[in-house]
């Protein structure tokens, strides 16, 4: 039987941590203008019912503190860590729903002041769930998780009479879903798919038609300044999976436009039937690592339309893994071409880094375009090389070196896409003195040359 006094949820079904009572929670309406901070702890989950919102989240577990994020209505983010969050509303009416909690493996005493505090990183750290749901809908036709959600809103807007207990065994129910249901996050990155996984598995309706061109994945907003592209996908290079008990599949077709440009149209025509196609990037390129994307949004952006109005999932896919991270998208206005960006994952990294990793990580990104060693960084963090070589392989999964290696990359790659500059001079601006030597690692690293990289994935 489930006693939330002292132990709030424990499932024998592999679930490993115990999730502890609710240190702080909050649902609120906001007015445009207005804001509110709470404080936070181990854990941070938001919800947002209504309205737009900015969230800045000041960690005090980090070296960079400060991280803000926009959040429309069915937004759904956590955040990990000790700080304090302050919402701005930025319409009327917005209503946000904030809990905070802590998970602890088992057997550990429940002290905010123990060592042993877990800080574990729940695997999904952003999964938008905008589905548009008409008053008549049934609940089993939604998602668990948005069910779930609701019903929290519900609990704690009405304050009934035991309703602590039952917010907390929501929350208890939402981390299991949670934990179970999306995967730990990958390490790379190698496709876009459009699927109906993303969209509660609903099926494509018999006799509609989606077309689906220039897709892109996106660092951050692209609509925001800082953001930028890492890669470019094509609508020609793609796999059509059985998403479904049927035996049949989705029905799957190219079409070129007069410039010579790829559309993709996938459709039904015999009944209704859920879908999977994986999207790639030129042929040779391989998966990206969002290791070196932490504490960022990444985003698709594609053009969509359709001859019928209705919703569609997008995501990034690995291929490794078979893994996806996505959203439903609405499509408001038949046979009209949309414009989207969706974000599908915020990059939270395997865990927060200790003070040591960060500081070194700081520095890295701070003077990677100069002469960079172990020792140096030591010297400039106040400790020993052998010491910050044994946490940092630990921490990051590699060494110091394959890391100040990739980061210098990953800035090449970016300026590669968004600039002009030659080769030679963005060798030389990232760290690299010798060209040959930098297109030999690029190639490795990326499958293709710097040029071909270049003219596979620059901005139109």
């Amino acid at each position: 039987m489930l006693n939330t006094n002292n132990l709030s949820y424990w499932t024998l079904q592999k679930f490993p941590y115990i999730l502890t009572p609710i240190s702080n929670f909050m649902f609120f309406t906001l007015s445009k203008g207005q804001s509110t901070t709470i404080s936070t702890n181990n854990h941070t989950f938001c919800y947002v019912k209504s309205g737009t919102v900015k969230a800045t989240f000041e960690n005090y577990e980090t070296v960079n503190k400060n991280e803000q994020i926009n959040l429309t209505t069915g937004m759904f983010v956590q955040w990990s860590g000790q700080g304090f969050l302050e919402f701005t509303a930025v319409e009327d009416n917005t209503r946000i729903l904030v809990i905070s909690f802590k998970l602890l493996r088992p057997n550990q005493p429940d002290d905010y002041d123990s060592a042993d505090v877990v800080n574990y990183t729940i695997p999904v750290l952003m999964q938008r769930l905008t589905i548009e749901m008409p008053h008549t809908l049934t609940p089993e036709v939604a998602s668990v998780e948005r069910r779930l959600l609701e019903n929290m809103c519900t609990e704690a807007g009405q304050r009934s009479v035991g309703y602590f207990n039952k917010l907390q065994l929501l929350l208890s129910q939402l981390v299991v879903e949670i934990v179970r249901n999306h995967p730990k996050m990958p390490r790379y990155i190698d496709a876009v798919a459009i699927t109906s996984n993303t969209d509660n598995d609903r099926p494509l309706d018999k006799d509609r038609e989606v077309y689906i061109k220039d897709i892109e994945i996106w660092c951050n907003n692209p609509a925001e300044d800082g953001s930028f592209i890492l890669r470019t996908m094509r609508a020609d290079r793609y796999f059509v999976s059985n998403n479904g008990d049927t035996n049949e599949k989705i029905n799957y077709e190219l079409i070129t436009e007069q410039d010579g440009s790829k559309i993709g149209k996938l459709y039904t025509t015999e009944t209704k039937l859920c879908y999977k196609v994986l999207f790639w990037a030129d042929s040779g390129i391989k998966p990206f690592d969002i290791e070196l994307y932490t504490k960022k949004w990444i985003y698709v952006r594609t053009k969509i339309k359709s001859n019928m109005t209705g919703n569609v999932g997008l995501a990034i896919y690995t291929t490794k893994g078979h893994h996806w991270f996505g959203s439903p998208v609405m499509i408001e206005h038949p046979d009209i071409w949309q414009d989207v960006s969706v974000p599908v994952m915020f990059v939270q990294g395997s865990n927060d880094a200790s003070p040591i990793v960060a500081n070194a990580m700081k520095y890295i990104h701070q003077n990677y375009t100069q002469k960079i060693s172990l020792k140096s960084v030591a010297e400039a963090i106040y400790t020993n090389p052998n010491y910050l070589s044994t946490v940092f392989s630990r921490e990051k999964g590699m060494t110091f070196s394959a890391y100040v290696k990739n980061y210098r990359l990953s800035v090449a790659q970016k300026m590669l896409i968004e600039t002009d500059q030659s080769i030679e001079k963005i060798a030389l601006s990232v760290g690299f003195y010798d060209i040959q030597h930098f297109s030999k690692i690029f190639k490795k690293e990326f499958g293709v040359s710097p040029i071909r990289f270049r003219n596979a994935n620059k901005i139109k």
